[in-house]
C-alpha cells in the first residue's frame, strides 16, 4: 500500500520570533540614544561672538536662574554652602574649574555674588557659559 505525501508548500511567515526581534530592537535603540542628563532649571544662555572650550577633566557646573537661585549638581544651594562645597573640592582637585551657566535675564548681582563665593573658596578658574552668536541675514 502506498502512502500519499503532501507536497504542497505553505506560504506562512513564522511570527514566533517577531516579539524577540522587536524587544532586541527596542533595547538597541534605548542603549544607542543620547539622553539629556542635565539637571536643574531650564535657562536661556546669552550669546557671544567667539567660544572656546577647555579640555580639562574636573569641571563643575553652577546654574543661576533668572530669580537668583543657585543650583549645583541639580540641587538648590545657598551662597554659603557653595563656598563650603568648593572649599572642600578645591583641596581634592586643585585644578578644577567652575562653569557658571546663567540665564540671559539673570541680573549681574547674582552672577557677581557667585563669583565672590567661589573666590572665598579659593576657586579662581571660572568660565561663563554662553551660546555662539548667530549670524543675522542682511535683508
Amino acid at each position: 500500500m502506498k502512502v500519499k505525501r503532501k507536497t504542497s508548500i505553505q506560504n506562512v511567515i513564522p511570527v514566533s520570533s517577531m516579539s524577540d526581534i522587536a524587544f532586541l530592537l527596542l533595547i538597541f535603540l534605548m542603549l544607542s540614544s543620547i539622553l539629556n542628563m542635565k539637571q536643574g532649571p531650564k535657562i536661556q544662555t546669552p550669546q557671544a561672538k567667539e567660544i572656546s572650550t577647555p579640555k580639562e577633566a574636573q569641571k563643575y557646573e553652577l546654574i543661576v536662574d533668572k530669580n537668583g537661585s543657585y543650583f549645583f549638581e541639580g540641587n538648590y544651594v545657598t551662597l554659603d554652602s557653595l563656598t563650603t562645597v568648593f572649599s572642600e573640592r578645591i583641596l581634592i582637585y586643585p585644578d578644577l574649574f567652575v562653569e557658571i551657566n546663567g540665564d540671559i535675564t539673570t541680573e549681574y548681582q547674582y552672577i557677581d555674588a557667585a563669583v565672590k563665593a567661589l573666590q572665598d573658596a579659593k576657586c579662581y578658574r571660572v568660565l561663563f557659559i554662553c551660546e555662539k552668536l548667530k549670524k543675522e541675514n542682511p535683508s
